[in-house]
């Protein structure tokens, strides 16, 4: 069993579970789930957290049922976990929470690459406005000579 399985692989797995038998929607008890310990790297402890995450998360619903326990006037209320629509298409079509890091990261590489060429884009450009600027200078310098010089202006 590998405990040390961090939780994106175990939220996922959990999730193909409940998904395995989509669209018939099949309600799974936490015990169902401990088959699956060794596969999913899970502990039973650890599997009332996740579920709870899902259904945070709007993937998995959980409906409680009365069950009558072996203390007389005792009713415990058992949960049963089911994919909802948005768990099945998030699974199935969008690889769960490792296709969402793998979306995440694809953008973030792409918003690097534009922040790279917008920062030498932005330094051409100081580059090519203080160029502009000295020869503008340079260029009135002369006309003002040359008016100076040739036209006679500006003698007093």
């Amino acid at each position: 069993m590998n405990i040390n399985m961090t939780p994106i692989p175990k939220l996922d797995g959990v999730l193909k579970i409940l998904a395995s038998q989509y669209p018939v929607i099949k309600e799974y008890s936490l015990s169902n789930f401990y088959t699956y310990e060794n596969e999913l790297g899970l502990i039973a402890a650890e599997l009332f957290f996740i579920m709870e995450k899902l259904e945070e998360d709007g993937y998995v619903k959980i409906r409680h049922t009365p069950e009558t326990s072996e203390t007389p006037g005792l009713t415990t209320a058992i949960p049963y976990y089911s994919i909802t629509f948005k768990g099945a298409f998030f699974i199935l079509n969008k690889n769960g929470y490792t296709g969402e890091i793998f979306r995440d990261t694809a953008e973030s590489t792409r918003l690097d690459k534009i922040d790279a060429e917008l920062r030498a884009n932005r330094n051409w450009t100081l580059w090519l406005t203080i160029v502009l600027t000295v020869g503008t200078l340079i260029q009135s310098l002369y006309c003002l000579v040359s008016l100076y010089w040739e036209h006679r202006w500006f003698h007093f």
